[in-house]
């Protein structure tokens, strides 16, 4: 197959090209076959303007990955601080909820008002 996409020189590689870039993005497809390719063969440009299109399209796409990245990162080391502490809210909840419910105990079911 590779053969004959060899021998077919570019046209034989444009017609993947269409089917590949119409699977994963039809709008810039259509941007990029529609509009870019004619507007460059007609100006002479062959190279220049898809260039620009392809830098123009991969850096959002770079920095996204990036800024994905980072943030995982970042989000994996505050979940590891996270649980270091949550020790110890747990514990200081159940302190609290204990001290509370022996409070109401006392004041409810023996009357005893402790001034609070």
């Amino acid at each position: 197959m590779q053969s004959r996409v060899e021998k077919a020189g570019l046209p034989g590689a444009l017609l993947p090209g269409i089917v590949f870039a119409l699977t994963f993005c039809p709008v810039s497809a259509a941007l990029f076959f529609g509009g870019l390719i004619p507007l460059a063969l007609r100006h002479q440009v062959h190279i220049v303007l898809p260039l620009f299109y392809g830098i123009g399209t991969a850096v959002p796409v770079i920095g996204f990955a990036i800024l994905l990245s980072v943030s995982t990162k970042l989000v994996g080391t505050l979940f590891n601080k996270i649980t270091s502490i949550e020790v110890w809210v747990r514990r200081a909840t159940g302190v609290v909820f204990i001290l509370a419910g022996s409070y109401l105990i006392v004041t409810n079911n023996f009357g005893v008002y402790l001034g609070f």
